[in-house]
């Protein structure tokens, strides 16, 4: 296994040298910190393997891809925004083509010679990031001037009526304005 970015990019002389026009690969990748440095959702990737097969049919120009992406994703926390790990597998296909394809075909349209996996296994992954993420075990909530965050719990204690600055509006009706 190597590690880098590099290969897992493949040129039309590269894939014409694959026996029966197929490579297995498996690679370990390291993500560049600027890739997080504008994404809110994901601070990083870790320990990230990606393992597969790409078949290359001759006929029509097109290379298949079946890929499994696996790695630990660190998360930002909704609650506390303390670092989160969450391990990660996922998989996918992806189909390119050397041809002009149509507009609504789920098919990637290969500008030049090489064929670049990476931003399909990146895509890949933001699919598997969670929206809401929350610490294991946290058990005290940030509080500041004014504020807290409650539990569901905790909200629900309070429910005990209306509150007395908001009776008043009970006797409003907008028929009488």
């Amino acid at each position: 296994m190597t590690k880098g970015l590099i290969f897992l990019k493949w040129t039309k002389s590269e894939m014409a040298k694959w026996p029966q026009g197929r490579k297995d690969f498996e690679e370990e990748v390291i993500f560049a910190p600027e890739t997080f440095e504008k994404n809110g959702r994901l601070r990083n990737l870790e320990n990230v393997v990606i393992r597969g097969t790409a078949s290359y049919n001759y006929s029509d120009e097109s290379l298949l891809v079946e890929y499994e992406v696996s790695g630990r994703m660190i998360l930002p926390c909704s609650i506390t925004l303390e670092d989160v790990e969450r391990d990660f597998s996922v998989t996918d296909v992806e189909t390119f083509s050397y041809r002009k394809v149509a507009d609504d075909a789920d098919v990637t349209e290969v500008k030049g010679d090489t064929i670049d996996l990476m931003p399909s296994v990146y895509t890949t992954i933001m699919g598997e990031v969670p929206w809401i993420v929350h610490k294991e075990g946290l058990e005290e909530y940030p509080k500041g001037n004014g504020w807290e965050v409650m539990t569901e719990e905790q909200l629900h204690q309070g429910d005990k009526g209306i509150d007395p600055r908001l009776a008043k509006l009970l006797q409003y009706k907008p028929e009488e304005s």
